[in-house]
């Protein structure tokens, strides 16, 4: 049997109403729980925005391997189970989740758990992220193009700030605008690529491009097509 951890004076496991950072939360179990099957007594209650919806058992009504970002990672929540009101279909990726469980060290990995089939781990409220601004990074996979061609913005990267956390956003969350509109000169060599949030635009954010080649498009090639067919005397 694993023996708990119990409360240590001055840490904040958070409450339902004020409840830790997935990183705040991960933070804490790496202190009280620093080896191999360490688990703590007491409830943690957090938020994060899900990274990952994991697995629902459907004879058991619970989820498995769910995970928040921590901003720098993810946390995962080994098993997960829904307080009344919630569905499985509210939890995806992308949303904010409050939740209560116990800490745990499983093999040097900080998670989420419950402590026993009495003492299990919850989520209590499931909201849509909200983006309050957002960065572009990473580079243009493709950096050489034809005139007249068309911007990829294949390659970027765009993390999303809330007040729950950063999330990982995808390219077709964004409309794009770039300047120069199109590479349709050979002298260009860099280009500002502008991101506008679809659910919300007044949210944009920019970022320079450099390293661009741009190079005169190849002459269109037309065939012709000869009637080699011929009359038979």
């Amino acid at each position: 049997m694993v023996e708990g951890i119990s409360v240590t004076e001055g840490d904040n496991y958070g409450t339902r109403e004020k409840p830790l950072t997935a990183a705040q939360a991960e933070a804490l179990i790496a202190k009280l729980c620093p080896n191999d099957g360490d688990m703590t007594e007491e409830l943690i209650y957090l938020y994060g925005v899900v990274t990952d919806a994991g697995t629902w058992n459907d004879k058991n009504s619970y989820f498995s391997n769910v995970k928040v970002s921590t901003g720098s990672g993810d946390l995962l929540i080994y098993s997960l189970n829904l307080e009344t009101g919630l569905t499985k279909n509210d939890l995806q990726v992308g949303k904010v989740i409050k939740l209560f469980g116990y800490g745990k060290n499983y093999k040097g990995t900080f998670e989420i758990d419950k402590l026993d089939l009495d003492n299990k781990a919850y989520v209590y409220s499931i909201e849509d992220k909200i983006i309050t601004s957002f960065d572009i990074g990473g580079d243009f996979s493709k950096k050489s193009y034809g005139k007249n061609g068309t911007w990829k913005v294949d390659g970027l990267t765009f993390t999303g700030h809330t007040d729950f956390g950063d999330v990982t956003l995808s390219a077709d969350e964004f409309d794009f605008s770039f300047n120069p509109a199109t590479p349709n000169d050979t002298s260009i060599t860099s280009v500002t690529v502008t991101a506008t949030y679809k659910q919300n635009t007044t949210i944009t954010a920019s970022k320079v491009i450099n390293g661009i080649t741009v190079t005169e498009a190849p002459a269109t090639e037309k065939c012709f097509v000869t009637d080699t067919d011929s009359d038979s005397i």
